[in-house]
């Protein structure tokens, strides 16, 4: 099968764009879900974060 280069191009800038929005998503879900006290240390995102902004993530691309 032959692809594209174009397609390949927006494709790729798709996923790019998918997976910058998933981080944004689960940092400010897991902000929201922490203590006051941990809301401006960083930390790194959690997988249980990223499971539940998923399905809405999804849904919206």
């Amino acid at each position: 099968m032959k692809v594209q280069r174009d397609a390949l191009e927006m494709s790729g800038e798709f996923l790019r764009l998918f997976t910058i929005e998933a981080l944004h998503r689960t940092a400010a879900y897991q902000r929201e879900q922490e203590d006051e006290e941990l809301k401006d240390v960083e930390t790194l995102v959690e997988l249980d974060s990223l499971e539940a902004i998923a399905p809405q993530l999804v849904m919206d691309f």
